[in-house]
């Protein structure tokens, strides 16, 4: 199984989610359930009560480029290792 340092992991996780959304309306998040399981990336979005519709849509957009991100981030699937591990 492919590992990955904890710090390296934070890092790019942290690049990642100010890449996709500066604001924090989206957010990138790490789903794994526990400390030996694999990497799972997944996305939280804030909620952000009624919009007008050229809003949405550009929210929309926004939420499906999270999810591509979160689907295709580099670390998915690894387990993270801790200092001397």
């Amino acid at each position: 199984m492919k590992t990955v340092d904890y710090r390296t992991f934070r890092q790019a996780l942290k690049a990642l989610q100010y890449e996709v959304s500066p604001d924090r309306h989206i957010e990138i998040c790490d789903m794994s359930d526990g400390y030996e399981a694999p990497i799972q990336i997944g996305i939280n979005w804030s909620a952000l009560g009624t919009l007008p519709a050229s809003d949405a849509r550009e929210f929309a957009e926004k939420l499906l480029e999270a999810a591509t991100a979160a689907e295709d981030f580099k670390y998915n699937g690894y387990t993270i290792t801790y200092g001397d591990d």
